[in-house]
């Protein structure tokens, strides 16, 4: 789903008056995907030392149409799994091993990154991302 000022029949953003201006950005901040991790747990099994799984929701109108990957970083440690297409309303998991990681207290933080190696990232409705949409979700100890 996408919105533009060509759905106005306008040559320049200024043509259009301000209350449509206004109607433009609430519509366009409301189109399309809007991916939001909703839960975390940690464990550890036989094959990775430490597997974080990160619960998602889609929040949006529609699915993201292009393959993205979710990198979730404790410090020096991180890993990185396939975010599939989430459709609005629908909830998933993804599962990263980070492997051993060693005792102690972490901030765990996350990005969705373009697969492909463009550096392009996705803004999430998150409050404290940086620049590069890295979000810190908050504190995990590690025994």
């Amino acid at each position: 789903s996408a919105i533009g000022n060509g759905n106005f029949n306008v040559r320049q953003w200024s043509d259009l008056p301000p209350e449509k201006q206004n109607a433009l950005r609430r519509s366009g901040s409301r189109a399309g995907y809007r991916y939001v991790p909703v839960s975390i747990q940690y464990r550890q099994t036989t094959n990775c030392p430490l597997e974080l799984r990160l619960g998602w929701r889609n929040d949006g109108v529609a699915p993201a149409y292009e393959p993205w990957r979710v990198r979730l970083r404790l410090e020096a440690n991180e890993g990185v799994a396939d975010l599939p297409q989430i459709m609005p309303g629908e909830r998933i998991a993804t599962d990263t091993c980070l492997g051993e990681v060693p005792a102690g207290v972490y901030q765990l933080q996350v990005q969705i990154i373009d697969p492909k190696g463009s550096g392009h990232t996705m803004a999430m409705p998150l409050k404290g991302g940086d620049k590069a949409n890295l979000y810190t979700l908050g504190s995990i100890t590690i025994p």
